[in-house]
């Protein structure tokens, strides 16, 4: 009879053991569905925006192609008008404007001296001579 008993406790204890761990499995399986509900809810969300930023990102490609196309098109219409045009803009006289005899007009644009070819080189002065008593 005792060896029955014996057996029964461990059985028991056994059973036990198992029963909590089963518990503790229960738990971290329930916990981890908690977790994977949330992650879904956030994956939900984010496919939501990007549904939204792709919407609006092909919305505002397409508008910014027509301006675009828009732009092209008046840029080659106003060029078709200038091609006949040719008089506009600034003409550059042929001879300078004599304000006075030796003034001219002050042109904007920088003139460049002229180089000296035939510049005369300077005459050395004569070195001192030493005299000595």
């Amino acid at each position: 009879m005792s060896l029955l008993n014996v057996g029964s406790t461990d059985d028991s204890c056994n059973k036990q053991a198992v029963e909590t761990e089963l518990t503790q499995l229960k738990d971290t399986v329930t916990s981890l569905k908690i977790r994977n509900d949330g992650y879904k809810v956030t994956n939900a969300n984010l496919n939501r925006c990007y549904k939204e930023l792709s919407k609006a990102n092909t919305h505002l490609r397409t508008t910014s192609q027509e301006k675009i196309a828009a732009q092209k098109a008046k840029t080659a219409t106003l060029n078709a008008k200038t091609v006949g045009n040719k008089t506009s803009g600034t003409t550059k006289q042929a001879n300078p404007k004599v304000i006075a005899p030796g003034m001219y007009a002050i042109s904007p644009k920088y003139i460049v001296p002229q180089r000296r070819t035939n510049r005369e080189t300077p005459i050395p002065l004569p070195k001192k001579k030493q005299v000595t008593f």
